[in-house]
């Protein structure tokens, strides 16, 4: 690593707040070739330079942003995203809740039908019994 600050190498997140690009589309841009990086902690993270995406994303590498690159710009459709997906996710939970809620209600509504029914027949047989005697 040199002392200048843009040859460290720097994280995706990193990376992705500089440029406005997701981390996981640059980190295809450096497997690709087309971004200056490299793969770090056992082949699992990858790492570029902060000069490196600075020159990508100005164009200056010889290649072309892609018009169709997910970016974020800065970062609110990637915060919305999130927001929409726990809305939903409370809104699942609210309905499994209900649903859960409702089926003992049934449950219960079945259970007293049921007991009104064995008290009624018991009911109409002890009748029946004192009829006959």
């Amino acid at each position: 690593m040199h002392g200048n600050n843009k040859d460290k190498h720097i994280s995706l997140k990193e990376a992705s707040r500089i440029s406005g690009y997701a981390p996981d589309y640059i980190g295809q841009l450096i497997r690709s070739g087309k971004l200056e990086g490299k793969q770090v902690y056992a082949n699992i993270a990858w790492m570029t330079t902060e000069s490196a995406i600075r020159a990508y994303v100005s164009g200056s590498t010889g290649g072309e942003v892609s018009r169709e690159a997910p970016r974020f710009e800065g970062g609110s459709k990637f915060v919305m995203s999130k927001k929409f997906h726990r809305f939903f996710r409370g809104l699942l939970y609210a309905v499994i809740g209900l649903s859960v809620i409702f089926m003992m209600f049934l449950f219960y509504l079945l259970s007293v039908s049921i007991d009104r029914r064995i008290q009624q027949s018991s009911l109409q047989k002890i009748e029946e019994a004192r009829n006959r005697i």
